[in-house]
């Protein structure tokens, strides 16, 4: 299996927030860093926001049906396929990842894996300078037919390494999907392990950061961390939603995705939200617009109303449409994880810095950070709502 040589970690002792130093393909890595979404970029957005391709990885997050991956076998078209795929000629001046998920048990819909092997293939060559194993949506208890077991998932990651590994150059990052049981989690970082697969991707699925998927990454890393192979692992976290919870009425929702540098990732990725329609859908379809129009607060961790920016007219003027406001938000999340980094290195500690931040200061009275670093005792807890 190729890897990444990382030439330095740099770890946080009281979270798993880590500074991983390496090269991969055009890209200086160097601290965690926000990737583009792929599927709402354009060439003139990509150089309005002025993107240098040294610092620059574009995703494009798509899910797949079982007649999405027949049809892909069997286009002749390369303008076809690449539409398929949402790629454009463009992106090939520059880091581009595919992060697939398979919306259904490849086992019940295939009598051998190797018949999706021409999709994988594809997903391959179009992935560069690293690739990202196509993950599986494990569904709610309800779908008894699409479920897969962390056993047979284990099968199928045998199977998609084999095929990617073939003449290989590029680092490949394992799909953990965080929607599994936290002792099939257990299973896949002993697995991991056992392989030496080091690069993995978090699939969140559509789901926040919180505390029940902390706790899983958590349990999940400690394998690693007990057999001192933590600084060799480089984790990838995409399909993340942008708040904690949304609330329409509330001019600001606590972030989600940019808190995902404090569970150990170098790269995160693009944002999955799911659709929410009332009973009027033209009503609320425009309220819906103005709720998702949201600009990220660096200073205070929430997403505010365009109303409540204090950004230049024209700029609030653009923030409504998606694509404007998609690259703008994702440029002020690589901007935070910076001066995160910067704060970091400067005092080999974070929590002071992100103990400053309104949402962790008053989200669920600060818990949520004690999550990421630790519990405080509820007399430090008392001391601190008392003299501040």
């Amino acid at each position: 299996m190729y890897s990444l040589n990382i030439k330095e970690t740099i770890s946080d002792n009281n979270s798993d927030y880590a500074i991983k130093r390496f090269r991969l393909g055009p890209l200086t890595v160097d601290r965690p860093m926000k990737v583009t979404d792929a599927r709402h970029i354009t060439e003139s957005l990509f150089s309005d926001f002025q993107l240098d391709k040294k610092t620059t990885i574009l995703e494009s997050s798509k899910e797949f049906r079982v007649s999405d991956i027949n049809q892909i076998m069997a286009l002749q078209s390369s303008k076809d396929l690449k539409d398929k795929l949402n790629y454009k000629e463009w992106f090939r001046e520059y880091p581009f990842v595919l992060s697939s998920t398979l919306a259904f048990n490849p086992f019940n819909h295939f009598q051998n894996l190797d018949e999706i092997t021409g999709y994988l293939d594809y997903h391959y060559i179009y992935s560069n300078p690293f690739v990202l194993a196509p993950s599986i949506r494990i569904p709610d208890i309800s779908k008894k037919k699409e479920q897969i077991d962390v056993n047979q998932y284990i099968q199928y990651l045998d199977h998609v390494i084999e095929i990617l590994s073939y003449k290989n150059k590029k680092p490949i990052f394992i799909p953990i999907p965080l929607r599994y049981d936290i002792q099939s989690l257990g299973k896949l970082a002993e697995y991991c392990l056992k392989k030496e697969l080091f690069c993995i991707w978090f699939d969140f699925d559509r789901t926040a950061m919180s505390k029940a998927n902390i706790a899983r990454i958590r349990y999940f890393l400690r394998i690693f961390n007990l057999q001192e192979r933590i600084d060799d692992l480089v984790i990838y976290s995409t399909n993340l939603t942008r708040a904690l919870q949304y609330n329409m009425r509330d001019s600001k929702n606590p972030a989600s995705d940019v808190l995902a540098s404090l569970v150990g990732s170098t790269f995160i990725g693009v944002n999955r939200e799911p659709q929410r329609f009332g009973s009027d859908p033209k009503k609320k379809k425009e309220q819906l617009l103005k709720h998702k129009a949201r600009i990220f607060d660096v200073d205070n961790y929430y997403y505010i109303t365009i109303e409540k920016s204090s950004l230049a007219d024209e700029i609030k003027r653009r923030t409504i449409k998606k694509k404007f406001n998609i690259n703008l938000n994702s440029g002020f999340l690589d901007y935070e994880f910076n001066s995160q980094a910067k704060y970091f290195l400067e005092n080999q500690s974070l929590r002071p810095y992100l103990a400053e931040k309104a949402m962790l200061k008053h989200y669920t009275d600060g818990r949520l950070l004690d999550s990421f670093f630790g519990f405080q005792s509820d007399l430090k807890r008392e001391f601190r709502s008392i003299f501040g």
